[in-house]
């Protein structure tokens, strides 16, 4: 950018002192171009100048960004409210069993079998048959809204396992 100052300035110093060269007509339209060129370069520091703060506004909101998503979970992780069976298991909940989770936020607290020994754990089970106590030869109503016992045989619902799985 100093060059560019530099040229100008020498520019005009030779039209200045050189109208033995040029013609005054000639050094008068260098002048306006020059002032031109001038105005251009102002108004492209100070784009330069406004790209670089909002870059510098993007870096500070990633920032606050990333913050509140870790304050939100150890406040969560404090209040014991785990969005899914995976949530549970990085927080320590490594053996399998009938947690509650909130996938849907903090006033959706559901009931449902986390797996957290297959493969790497928390697995949240949509159906579970174990015992064959619970008769799955049922009408759609029961399919949509679940039924049985998370501790022994059960589907989770397709109301549930709809919004689980399309968050």
């Amino acid at each position: 950018m100093a060059m560019m100052w530099a040229a100008l300035l020498m520019s005009a110093i030779v039209c200045t002192s050189s109208q033995y060269i040029y013609s005054k007509d000639r050094c008068a339209s260098n002048g306006e171009k020059m002032l031109q060129i001038r105005d251009l370069l102002i108004k492209q520091i100070r784009i330069q100048e406004s790209v670089d703060s909002l870059g510098r506004m993007v870096k500070r909101l990633e920032e606050d960004v990333t913050k509140t998503h870790e304050d939100v979970r150890i406040v969560r992780k404090e209040l014991h409210i785990y969005k899914d069976c995976k949530d549970l298991y990085i927080n320590g909940n490594t053996v399998s069993g009938v947690y509650e989770i909130y996938p849907f936020g903090n006033n959706s607290k559901v009931s449902v079998f986390c797996d957290m020994m297959t493969e790497g754990g928390g697995w949240t089970a949509i159906q579970k048959r174990i015992s064959g106590s619970v008769g799955f030869n049922r009408k759609w109503a029961d399919y949509k809204k679940g039924f049985g016992d998370l501790k022994d045989s059960y589907w989770i619902g397709e109301y549930f396992f709809n919004q689980l799985f399309n968050k």
